[in-house]
């Protein structure tokens, strides 16, 4: 089981798309799960050159004004999809990984800015987990928000309203019964572009379900290259 998580800031450009393809075919990824797509048309051809060869299936929740959209494209050799859901700001789905015959929930998640957002997709997930309580689940994507001072670097001092949100984010993570688990690689996976400050933004969280599956698995930063977000990969 190898999943890929990655903010590429766009997938519009035939070189960015070219380098996500290296990614998912070096790190022999089996699920790929890229936020902001920034297009509001993806379609099996860009898919295509994203995964690398025809062996897939794909979701995706479009772009607005070119701002936003999701991704989730995965290998159907390894994994089969009996149920599609989209909410505001993430792309769910339930399937069966094929070797275990395992069931899971897959969620990529690109969270709102604004705490009116994050609150809302926050719920959102709430409830469907409660539907769901049964399943192992992998929450992956970029948050938004960070769940300590430690995960930010460049930023003075913690405003009222910051710490509001990494407190609602802890609650949504302990609701949600999610492992945050450790990022092997590098401490943050956002950078500014002047390098002047970064934070541990994107992430992938699991379910006790999905450690006890596979007690081994483990989360790495690999190296930033076509975004300010580096890839995770979730191994």
């Amino acid at each position: 089981m190898k999943m890929l998580s990655f903010n590429a800031r766009g997938v519009g450009e035939r070189a960015k798309r070219r380098v996500i393809r290296e990614l998912v075919t070096q790190n022999q990824v089996e699920v790929l799960c890229i936020q902001e797509t920034k297009i509001q048309r993806v379609d099996r051809r860009i898919c295509s050159q994203l995964w690398g060869d025809s062996n897939f299936e794909w979701k995706a929740v479009q772009a607005i004004n070119r701002g936003g959209g999701l991704v989730t494209v995965w290998n159907s050799s390894s994994f089969t999809i009996e149920e599609c859901v989209e909410g505001r700001g993430f792309l769910g789905l339930i399937g069966t990984w094929k070797k275990s015959q395992q069931k899971c929930v897959l969620v990529n998640v690109y969270s709102p800015c604004d705490m009116a957002g994050k609150r809302a997709l926050w719920s959102d997930l709430r409830a469907w987990r409660g539907t769901c309580q049964e399943l192992a689940w992998c929450v992956a994507g970029d948050f938004n928000a960070v769940r300590d001072e430690e995960e930010r670097r460049g930023v003075v001092g913690v405003s009222t309203s910051q710490r509001i949100e990494m407190q609602e984010f802890n609650a949504f993570i302990a609701d949600m019964d999610l492992v945050d688990l450790p990022l092997a690689g590098r401490k943050f996976t956002w950078r500014r572009p002047n390098n002047q400050a970064s934070s541990r933004i994107d992430r992938f969280l699991v379910s006790e379900e999905w450690c006890v599956r596979w007690p081994n698995c483990s989360q790495l930063a690999l190296h930033r290259d076509v975004s300010d977000h580096c890839p995770l990969l979730l191994r």
